[in-house]
């Protein structure tokens, strides 16, 4: 927002607080200065006057002197209110820079980035639509080879990975195997070209432009080769022969000469790529092999079975290698020629990452002409860390310079966490401090955490709220973050797990890793859920681990990922049901949720932590499962079970069937939606322009499911809205000529879903409204046991955009009215309100003064969009996944999480801050304005009786 004009405040003052206030009370005391000792001059000018109206011009004089300059500044709020972590994914390859002072890593997400050497900081990143195959590196280049071999990119890392260009690779099929080398300027236009091997494959490409200049193949049995280029010769290098490829005027002539010696496999194409006849390859066998490219003649050198082996580094004329055993913080670097062994230490403890899994080697030479070494490492948690040479008399020791964690680009599932009041929290680090500390050192831990709470309480009241600037950058000079809720509710944790079983605690205030902790016995994550909330605190978190045909429960403390305890359940994870209970109920259990695990032999059993009464659960099951139904949703049918008639006293309990609903074969379930139960309805009809009302048709069990069918040429989608106690079909549709892929949300009496209409090639969505049937009161008899079907309106409009994923608003009460939100094909987070998305609007020769009036818009085919509605603002959030919404304490307030390569979190409100002062409003004006005001008022009172006493003694 670009700062407002110089305007000018009645009674306030500037952000320049201290100078103003000076001068503001300077001529305020000169005023009483004046009055006081020229009372004479002042009667005979007010004494003409009437009483009222020398009051009036003494208001009038003061609010003069109080009038000052002020510049309306407005605070940009990108980066205040929200944050992003840019992430880049997992690499699989790491190419160092030492001139540019950066690392070029391909990563698993199909993504091409620069690191600082310095800190780790994001440079260029550029992700592609297809998998990396491998990367390569000279000058200011990097060739990148994709999805087998069938594209090829060149990009420009001076220019912030803009692409040179790109190019298909004409292959038959798909390769296996790939190298590339940079040549000299084969074709002459000035540039060096590139030889790139697909399987027995070569290719001799332009560097200018990708034009292929030559073409061969090798006969090779299917392995690996590695290129090595030597003047303008260049070598294939494969594991029982070497290839001397000639290029003459555009030619390739081939030499071939078998191995004298040992044969072996390579392993990813490493190669030492020195310069001259004698190099190094590793084996797939793990043995470090020299090859000399003059007599042919290939040796084993080292064996390295059962270690992580780095890429080789050249430095000067030797050769260096470095390994290291998956668990140890020992690394050895080699020297091939010389072979001198230095034995480093990384600083650092591998085992609680998940071991190192791939290393990657950077040897230097200092300022005092010593050898320095860099390794970047990637651990098994994802995460990627470089270690730099210590000191001279540290040279043993490896020191960690930087940390990044990658799993956060891959998280499969996560919740918003509202964190406790500031009194509950206090009363909890006083309750540890008990069990920690020694008495004394505990009162007086008890009498700061007591105080500090105190002035935060009082701060807070003060200002209203606390700034999000100011806690941003506290934040990030290292202050300890607030683990209790602000006054908004804005401030709260978010708990992910990751692809790899890594979890994390995020806080939302300034995006900072609160926690993290990798779960080595969680083999693959299958949910995560908020057992016990933080109004029963302390809180509790469970995730769910399959675990060869088992499932493993593991409980944890969400505010710091302690107190974690493992379960493992003889079944297969299939659902979990969260049934929905009343304070009382909750009470008996703990505060806990009950929670019921649905296995694939269609048994429930009952989750409870090892620290809470399984017998208590077990009761309240007992009482509940009369009123439990669950369906599961599978590719043939969708099936209704419930527990009503379940026996036994106690876990597992099995499921009866109470209904099925059969899939045509052709019939693939694209997407299911459900309602939130937790969810508020703030109002149970919708008042219309004429009075009327419409009833909402409300049913927490309807769900919602929608299949794709490919039968021949045609395509389209099914959607079924479906009782989930009876299994009535409440609604069904077919929209034809559509594709996936679909996104829905099922919230109150409405069903907006989203797919790609084929024939058209757009993006539409479409919108179901649900309401009751009128009653007709002329009927006598009607019966309690069986429920009309609900009057169903549909609408579609079309999108301008593609969609990824989508979500939904939620909001304290559900009085404000909802926002949908998308995830867009050009990585923004796009914010559209639901009533424009109305399937009551008429068209626009049809609408009338009661349309005007309820506020529908006449009916629009497409939804015309703005740079407003985008929440995102200028951020590109890569490959969006999920987008997760929680309510704040303010109604008009909801915030946002969204999750894919990045990790976003943003706040949005709908109908814009009806319960909030601006950002910017100025609450210490407001206080000195009354202060002022009301010292201005007893003044000039006293002084106007003192006036008239003194009129009436004359």
């Amino acid at each position: 927002m670009d700062p407002g004009i110089s305007v000018f405040f009645l009674f306030s003052l500037p952000a320049a607080f201290p100078f103003f206030f000076f001068f503001f009370f300077f001529f305020f005391f000169f005023f009483f200065f004046f009055f006081f000792f020229f009372q004479k001059s002042f009667k005979i000018f007010t004494m003409k006057l009437p009483n009222a109206s020398k009051y009036l011009f003494l208001t009038i004089f003061l609010s003069f002197l109080s009038i000052i300059s002020v510049h309306s500044l407005y605070v940009e709020e990108v980066g205040n209110v929200d944050w992003t972590i840019y992430n880049v994914g997992k690499p699989n390859q790491v190419i160092f820079h030492p001139q540019k002072r950066v690392i070029y890593v391909g990563t698993d997400e199909n993504c091409l980035a620069s690191l600082s050497l310095k800190n780790g900081e994001l440079g260029f990143r550029r992700v592609f639509d297809q998998k990396i195959e491998r990367i390569f590196h000279k000058g200011n280049v990097i060739l990148v080879i994709l999805e087998g071999g069938r594209s090829i990119s060149l990009v420009d890392n001076s220019d912030g990975g803009s692409i040179n260009w790109n190019s298909a690779s004409n292959l038959e099929e798909s390769a296996v195997h790939f190298d590339a080398s940079f040549l000299h300027d084969v074709d002459k236009d000035g540039v060096d070209d590139i030889a790139i091997s697909f399987d027995n494959t070569i290719q001799i490409r332009s560097g200018r432009n990708s034009r292929l200049i030559s073409t061969a193949k090798i006969e090779k049995n299917g392995r690996k080769i590695a290129f090595l280029s030597i003047g303008e010769a260049l070598y294939a290098i494969d594991g029982d022969k070497s290839f001397k490829l000639e290029l003459n005027g555009g030619e390739i002539k081939i030499q071939e000469e078998k191995w004298k010696g040992e044969s072996f496999l390579l392993s990813e194409n490493k190669l030492s790529e020195v310069k001259n006849e004698r190099n190094f390859v590793e084996s797939a066998d793990r043995k470090i092999i020299s090859v000399d490219l003059k007599g042919n003649l290939a040796k084993t050198e080292r064996n390295l079975a059962n270690r992580i082996v780095s890429n080789f580094d050249v430095n000067g004329e030797e050769v260096y290698v470095a390994s290291v055993e998956n668990l140890s913080e020992k690394v050895e670097i080699l020297a091939l020629n010389s072979g001198q062994k230095n034995v480093l230490s990384l600083e650092h403890n591998v085992k609680e990452r998940g071991g190192i899994q791939k290393l990657f080697l950077d040897v230097y030479s200092t300022k005092e002409s010593q050898i320095g070494h860099r390794i970047v490492a990637i651990f098994g948690d994802s995460s990627v860390s470089l270690f730099v040479s210590a000191k001279k008399e540290e040279s043993s020791n490896l020191k960690s310079q930087w940390n990044r964690e990658e799993s956060l680009s891959s998280i499969s599932f996560s919740k918003i966490l509202d964190l406790p009041s500031i009194h509950v929290y206090d009363k909890y680090m006083q309750t540890l401090s008990q069990e920690v500390e020694t008495e004394n050192e505990n009162s007086f831990a008890i009498f700061l955490n007591r105080f500090k709470a105190q002035w935060i309480q009082l701060t807070e009241l003060i200002w209203g709220r606390d700034k999000s600037i100011e806690t941003t950058k506290k934040s990030a000079e290292g202050e300890e973050e607030k683990m209790f809720t602000d006054q908004s509710g804005f401030r709260k944790l978010v708990i992910a797990v990751t692809k790899n079983s890594k979890l994390f605690g995020i806080h939302t205030e300034s995006g900072k890793i609160v926690w993290s902790d990798f779960v080595n016995e969680c083999q693959r994550p299958k949910d995560l859920f908020t057992s016990r909330k933080s109004s029963h605190f302390p809180p509790q978190s469970l995730l769910i681990c399959e675990e060869n045909e088992k499932t493993r429960l593991i409980w944890f403390n969400p505010m710091n990922g302690n107190n974690k305890t493992s379960q493992l359940i003889d079944a297969s994870y299939q659902r979990i049901l969260s049934v929905p209970l009343n304070q009382k109920e909750e009470e008996r259990i703990g505060g806990n949720h009950l929670l019921l695990m649905v296995d694939t032999l269609n048994r429930v059993h009952i989750l409870s932590p090892e620290s809470s009464r399984s017998d208590s659960f077990l009761s309240l099951f007992n009482e509940k499962k009369n009123s439990i139904f669950y369906h599961i949703t599978l590719n043939s049918s969708i099936s209704g079970y419930s527990t009503a008639e379940s026996v036994g006293s106690a876990s597992p309990v099995s499921g009866r069937l109470v209904w099925n609903f059969p899939l045509d074969p052709n019939e693939k379930v694209a997407y299911a939606a459900y309602s939130n139960w937790e969810n508020h309805v703030a109002s149970a009809a919708r008042i219309l322009g004429n009075r009327d009302a419409l009833e909402k048709y409300l049913n927490q069990n309807m769900f919602a499911v929608i299949t794709s069918t490919v039968a021949g040429t045609e395509r389209f989608l099914s959607v079924y809205l479906i009782d989930g106690v009876s299994g009535n079909l409440l609604h069904s549709v077919i929209i034809p000529s559509a594709v996936g892929p679909v996104s829905a949300q099922l919230v109150e009496n409405w069903l907006v879903f989203t797919y790609r209409a084929h024939k058209k090639n757009r993006q539409e969505i479409s919108v179901l409204e649900l309401f009751e049937k009128k009653l007709d009161w002329e009927v006598k008899e009607f019966s309690s046991f069986q429920r009309e079907k609900p009057t169903v309106m549909q609408q579609t409009y079309v999108l301008p955009v593609g969609v990824r994923n989508m979500g939904v608003t939620t909001t304290l009460k559900g009085i404000t009215p909802k926002q949908l939100l998308f995830a867009t094909n050009s990585d923004q987070l796009l914010a559209i309100n639901k009533y424009l998305l109305d399937p009551r609007r008429p068209p626009k020769e049809k609408i009338t003064a009661e349309d005007r009036e309820e506020g529908l818009f006449p009916y629009e085919p497409e939804i015309l969009l703005n740079t407003r509605q985008v929440i995102s603002h200028f951020l590109q959030l890569r490959n969006t996944k999920k987008i997760q919404t929680a309510p704040s304490n303010l109604e008009s307030t909801s915030v946002v999480l969204a999750t894919g390569l990045d990790v976003y979190f943003t706040r949005t409100s709908p109908a814009n801050s009806f319960d909030v002062l601006n950002p910017d409003f100025h609450f210490s004006a407001l206080v000195v304005t009354s202060v002022t005001l009301l010292v201005a008022t007893i003044a000039s009172s006293t002084m106007a009786k003192k006036a008239d006493l003194a009129k009436l003694w004359k």
